[in-house]
């Protein structure tokens, strides 16, 4: 057999998705002649008839078929060729970031176009499942929080980076009156209403916090859920509690972020990317510089209340 190229594949495949000469002529701008002298040519090369013809149409013969099942593997694999270089090609100067929306997410992506003269894409995920799903799909770093010990596991072929092990803190009211205090135990909050972010839940943050009350000698009374921090917020100022990350923003009057004693919960901040990933560790000095950053814009005294509690140095997880 004579070698085909893929001009002769959309031939044939698109003969055989209409059905019919004349139409498939139409389709790609031929004379009805033309198609059938091309056709014949290309018959000529497999070595066998690939259609045969009824005033109803063609339809493929038993070679035709394994020939249209190759064809469309052939041509769907150079489409996804075209795309992929099309979208190298495009995001040659992008960097593509996903993780937990928040100050750290929004520090991360301004510090990461400054120090790579780039600029930066940044997807919002609520879920370690999901984020490095994204990663392994194409964006190129993902940000995760989540408690190493009972989140979803991070895939292997995923390099992975510690950028801090951090204490949750926990919201109230400004009003409350443990808000005075500059730090709260959790068996204070026994007969409190709590907010509870059910879907997902692959962080583990939820066990551990049910695992630490339990402790506390109580079983919090989840009556809220809430999946964002900006709602989670509002309904902790309306009288309910709930955790943040320790370096949450601190700029709602109505709300009081506290360190719980003992740190029961505690995060740790990984950065993830593919190991073909360009300017990994100019990447992850930046993640460092914006969790800094981000410690920098609180005030003194949150700074102060969370002193003991600075990240560890970043490693290599």
């Amino acid at each position: 057999m004579r070698e085909l190229d893929l001009r002769h594949l959309r031939v044939i495949c698109t003969i055989a998705g209409v059905g019919s000469l004349s139409r498939a002529a139409t389709q790609l701008g031929l004379s009805q002649p033309a198609l059938t002298a091309l056709l014949h040519r290309i018959e000529q090369r497999i070595g066998g008839d690939l259609f045969t013809r009824s005033s109803q149409g063609v339809k493929p013969t038993e070679l035709g078929r394994v020939v249209l099942c190759q064809a469309q593997v052939v041509l769907t694999e150079m489409e996804n060729l075209n795309e992929c270089v099309i979208r190298q090609q495009r995001d040659a100067d992008v960097v593509r970031i996903v993780g937990y929306s928040g100050p750290l997410l929004t520090a991360f992506s301004a510090r990461l176009g400054k120090e790579l003269d780039t600029r930066v894409e940044v997807t919002g995920e609520n879920s370690v499942t999901g984020i490095c799903q994204k990663v392994l799909d194409g964006l190129d770093f993902g940000l995760l929080a989540a408690h190493e010990q009972f989140a979803a596991p991070i895939p292997q072929t995923l390099q992975r980076q510690l950028i801090a092990d951090e204490p949750l803190c926990i919201a109230i009211p400004s009003s409350h009156q443990l808000a005075v205090q500059d730090i709260v135990y959790l068996k204070d909050l026994a007969e409190e209403d709590w907010i509870f972010c059910p879907d997902p839940d692959d962080d583990g943050l939820n066990t551990v916090l049910l695992r630490a009350c339990a402790a506390a000698g109580f079983a919090p009374r989840f009556t809220h859920f809430a999946e964002g921090s900006a709602l989670a917020r509002d309904l902790v100022a309306a009288g309910t509690v709930g955790l943040f990350q320790g370096i949450a923003q601190r700029g709602d009057p109505r709300v009081a972020f506290r360190p719980l004693a003992g740190d029961p919960v505690r995060a740790q901040i990984r950065l993830v990317w593919r190991p073909e990933a360009r300017n990994a560790e100019r990447v992850c000095d930046a993640m460092t510089a914006a969790y800094h950053d981000v410690l920098g814009a609180m005030s003194k005294a949150d700074r102060l209340a969370l002193q003991t509690k600075l990240p560890q140095k970043a490693g290599v997880a």
